[in-house]
């Protein structure tokens, strides 16, 4: 089954290849990162420029709550695991 997404520019973004121009990712956070920074939340969506390697090495990373294109809350719309691109367990 495909998946989902809330619109077709955020779908472009976050399907593209994360070495290239801009790009959206879908990270999933560690349980004592969650911990450490009091969250409620399991999950981060960010924009971020190409890269190589893990988000960790990413120069310029902007954190987004609502999708940029349609204005969807990202946390209700993306609930499954499926989407989920890395795993941060700083």
């Amino acid at each position: 089954m495909e998946k989902k997404y809330c619109c077709d520019k955020f779908k472009a973004l976050a399907t593209g290849r994360k070495e290239y121009g801009l790009n959206i990712r879908i990270v999933k956070l560690s349980q004592s990162f969650v911990e450490r920074g009091q969250l409620t939340f399991d999950r981060s969506f960010m924009i971020t420029e190409g890269y190589s390697g893990g988000i960790n090495e990413c120069k310029k990373v902007l954190a987004i709550e609502y999708c940029p294109f349609c204005g969807t809350r990202l946390n209700k719309f993306y609930k499954s695991g499926d989407y989920v691109q890395e795993v941060v367990s700083l």
